[in-house]
């Protein structure tokens, strides 16, 4: 087990694993350090929602999180990223609306000039089929 996916991570966290599996990932987690930062980020969001959960089963206000903790930390880079492939997908996407527009409107007023030289009429000669 050398790599582990957030799914699995999640899963280890609340305590969903088996005792085999646990270990393998605590093995793995003893010698890579940025897998024991995020589990520990995983630790501190579930910590939160289990905190908001209670509240809202309790019908007490939720008090907002705090901007610098660990389970936000790293979620800001991954929302810039979310929003750069968006702000690319919007620019896609008008560009192409913007050419199927131009060539709508140039269908349009051209329509007259392309029918005048007999490009559009069905009496031109197919060649017989081989």
């Amino acid at each position: 087990m050398s790599e582990l996916n957030d799914e699995l991570l999640v899963a280890y966290v609340d305590g969903q694993l088996a005792d085999n599996q646990s270990k393998a990932v605590e093995r793995v987690l003893e010698a890579d350090q940025v897998a024991a930062r995020r589990v520990e980020s995983l630790r501190a969001a579930s910590a939160q929602l289990e905190t908001a959960f209670e509240a809202m089963l309790a019908d007490e206000p939720l008090a907002p999180p705090a901007a610098g903790t660990a389970a936000f930390a790293d979620i800001r880079p991954a929302w810039r990223g979310l929003m750069q492939r968006l702000r690319k997908a919007g620019l896609v996407i008008g560009v192409g609306a913007g050419c199927l527009l131009c060539g709508a409107a140039a269908g349009y007023f051209l329509h007259d000039q392309i029918a005048a030289t007999g490009l559009m009429t069905q009496d031109a000669v197919m060649p017989p089929a081989r």
